[in-house]
């Protein structure tokens, strides 16, 4: 595995081919991406004259499920002449199952042994004289096999990688496997799950996510929602604060098979460390003190649902840990009890920051990561889609008129050009927040003038851009100054902001927001 690197690979420029390569193999797309990482990864570290890849189907059978350009352009690739007929008669494949770590063959020995597969001899026949197989595994399950010509023979690399890719491509392989299956069950029909994630929903009257924006960037969003709905595949949303990572999650589950049952939510960072096992898995009566009842956690809340992990970077290593086995075995037990109980979760998991640099730093598990990295889904900041600048800018201003008892106003094209002139660094969240309270400053009909951000108290250049955390920090400050201090109930600064008191109140730590500006 990756999780020491440093000690199994010869320098710093392997490791960071490596890690570049794991990295890189989480974004693919399809099995041109797919074979273009492996190439780029063993045309890197000189191991590679052409490689192919085998998968186990559900009556033990072996399919060739891809083949490199090395071996395309020297003769016609089939499943009958490179590859294993049947999986579980043939003794070369067993050892490679049985062993579990690579294995280098001599074509030649091969060749000479009692029983000789054809596959062999078409080997011979490309002038292979030695193969790599290294077995593809999930948990103790084979599903298929890494073939390699090598270059270098490195089987200590091949060990390394052969973790975290027999996951990786594990997840590509069963996603687009579900996908598939089902575009061809559907393909004549018209179902309403099809119909739930539309480019932009006009109606919220039943509470659906509203998705709005017609932009490019928007459109492939939306196309990548469309496709996970279908699977109970887990999901990583990756994106900057305020780009409607919650959003994005409502509106997988809303048309996902899972949405008869209510979607579970949890805030990774809002929960003190000794309090989000608990949250999580539950706990017995008298299992520590305060713990003055029997109490489900997230988990059993949400067997056959889905379970919501925001902000999942700020989990305790301890906690990834657990929250990993729970994920590869599907059970858990509370705190304080010894029985284990069987869950169905489907998991969607939110991050504003980049898990890779957090592995890189010790504080992300590896193998956390490419467990809830199946399908990708990366939001783009306002900044790179501004195009969608006028159409959100008027759906906030639809949505907080009733609030304030508002009726008929609308922008001047002036203020269209100024919002759409700002980088947002609060993203859409920030957009939000601004037409609201320029919603309640402005009593015309036509909104001719709007305020944007102030800059930091620190900022003593004229060209300064303040930072995601000193635009949240002065917004944070300006509703509690509104609400004279008050944080959570009626009329409080967290129902204003449209979050939990409780996440509120550690943005207030963490962001150094003084105690004057709260009621204590």
């Amino acid at each position: 595995m990756l999780n020491s690197p440093a000690e199994n690979l010869d320098s710093d420029t392997e490791l960071a081919i490596v890690l570049s390569f794991l990295q890189k193999l989480c974004t693919i797309s399809d099995t041109v991406d797919l074979t273009n990482s492996i190439q780029g990864l063993m045309n890197a570290l000189e191991m590679n004259k052409g490689f192919f890849i085998t998968t186990i189907n559900k009556y033990g059978a072996c399919n060739l499920f891809l083949t490199d350009e090395n071996l395309k352009l020297s003769t016609t690739i089939t499943h009958e002449n490179i590859a294993p007929n049947t999986i579980i008669n043939d003794w070369i494949v067993k050892r490679i199952l049985d062993n579990g770590s690579p294995i280098l063959f001599d074509v030649q020995e091969l060749l000479l042994s009692d029983e000789v597969p054809l596959y062999i001899h078409f080997w011979k026949t490309l002038g292979i004289r030695r193969i790599t197989a290294t077995a593809l595994q999930i948990g103790k399950k084979n599903f298929g096999i890494l073939w390699m010509i090598p270059g270098k023979v490195r089987v200590d690399l091949l060990k390394i990688i052969g973790g975290q890719f027999s996951l990786l491509l594990g997840n590509f392989i069963h996603v687009e496997n579900n996908i598939q299956s089902l575009d061809n069950n559907q393909k004549l029909q018209t179902s309403p799950v099809d119909n739930t994630v539309k480019m932009i929903t006009k109606s919220n009257a039943t509470n659906y996510p509203v998705m709005i924006g017609s932009s490019d960037k928007m459109k492939e969003i939306y196309n990548l929602v469309k496709k996970v709905t279908k699977t109970d595949s887990s999901v990583l949303i990756m994106g900057e604060t305020g780009t409607g990572k919650e959003l994005i999650a409502n509106a997988i589950h809303t048309a996902s098979s899972r949405r008869n049952h209510k979607m579970i939510k949890i805030n990774c960072a809002a929960l003190p460390p000794n309090l989000i096992e608990s949250e999580l898995f539950g706990h017995e009566l008298g299992s520590f003190t305060g713990a003055t009842e029997q109490r489900k956690g997230k988990f059993e809340l949400a067997n056959n649902s889905t379970l919501f992990l925001d902000e999942i970077g700020e989990l305790p290593l301890d906690l990834q840990a657990k929250l990993l086995r729970v994920l590869q075995e599907k059970e858990i037990e509370r705190i304080g009890g010894n029985t284990i109980i069987k869950v169905n979760v489907r998991i969607i998991a939110a991050t504003n920051v980049d898990l890779i640099q957090e592995i890189n730093k010790g504080t992300f598990r590896m193998d956390l990561f490419f467990r809830i990295n199946v399908f990708p889904i990366f939001l783009p900041p306002l900044r790179e889609h501004k195009d969608d600048i006028p159409e959100l800018a008027y759906h906030f201003l639809k949505k907080y008129m009733p609030v304030e008892r508002r009726e008929k106003v609308a922008f001047s094209s002036k203020v269209i050009k100024q919002l759409k002139a700002c980088n947002w660094p609060g993203n859409i969240r920030e957009l939000e927040h601004l037409i609201e309270r320029t919603l309640i400053l402005n009593t015309d009909k036509v909104i001719n003038h709007i305020v944007l951000a102030q800059p930091s108290e620190n900022d003593e250049n004229p060209g300064y851009i303040p930072t995601i955390d000193e635009v949240e920090r002065n917004h944070i400050v300006m509703v509690l100054k509104k609400c004279n201090g008050k944080v959570g109930g009626i009329g409080g600064a967290a129902e204003i902001l449209q979050i939990p008191s409780t996440t509120l109140n550690s943005k207030i730590r963490r962001l150094n927001i003084k105690k004057e500006h709260c009621v204590i």
